[in-house]
């Protein structure tokens, strides 16, 4: 059986754009250097396992570099899935274009 490009891509696809540190129950979660629809860029549900025991969460992206509407959906997910299973998540680390 032959992978998708996106089935195949390794965890340390996106370490340059994203570090997870912290806690299991309360992570951080840093997005860094540019985000772009044409880079490889992370995708939730390939960092959803890590954030499992989270009970809070506290995103970060004064590290980034530039971004466009792949950071958005990425954040998006993160906050859709935060909220359905009642994470609290500290957003005061994102520019106000990411909130």
């Amino acid at each position: 059986v032959q992978r998708t490009t996106r089935e195949a891509e390794s965890d340390d696809d996106w370490r340059d754009q994203l570090v997870i540190d912290g806690e299991p129950d309360a992570p951080e979660i840093r997005l860094t250097g540019h985000w772009s629809l044409r880079a490889r860029v992370p995708r939730y549900r390939a960092i959803a396992p890590r954030l499992a025991s989270a009970r809070r969460l506290r995103v970060d992206a004064t590290g980034l570099a530039a971004w466009d509407s792949s950071a958005v959906t990425f954040l998006a997910a993160l906050l859709a899935d935060s909220r359905e299973r009642g994470v609290e998540v500290d957003q005061t680390a994102l520019p106000d274009g990411l909130r």
